[in-house]
């Protein structure tokens, strides 16, 4: 089921949503700036969904799988390396902590910079509910 939200605020460059089951903290709401790409008719009070550009989720999700699995290799690549900085022999179980803890620090670092990083793509208006 997907969120839906109330059109607040019109302009130009954006418009402003608000959740209908906005949790209101000492009286502020959760406003959301939202972009129209797709031009909907919109009034003030409209019930919208908001969501990404199907390609960006789609993009998003291949690069967050990819990334653990690139560490995990590169770990597996340079075990022996790593096992001779730390003066312990390179065997079959270090090279398995090896991949477990650069899996772990990458999805870790996806976590994080998913959460830090905002404002570089915004939210838009996926469909008007009449």
């Amino acid at each position: 089921m997907k969120n839906i939200y109330t059109v607040t605020d019109i302009k130009e460059n954006y418009i402003t949503v608000i959740p209908q089951k906005a949790l209101t903290l000492n009286g502020a709401s959760a406003n959301i700036k939202v972009k129209n790409p797709k031009s909907l008719k919109l009034n003030i009070g409209s019930s919208v969904t908001i969501g990404f550009p199907k390609k960006l989720e789609a993009l998003q999700g291949i690069v967050y799988l990819l990334i653990p699995i690139l560490f995990s290799y590169a770990a597996y690549f340079f075990s022996p390396k790593i096992a001779s900085l730390v003066n312990t022999t390179s065997t079959d179980k270090f090279s398995a902590m090896c991949i477990i803890v650069s899996f772990c620090i990458a999805c870790v670092g996806i976590f994080i910079s998913s959460r830090k990083i905002t404002g570089i793509v915004q939210f838009q208006i996926t469909s008007v509910i009449e």
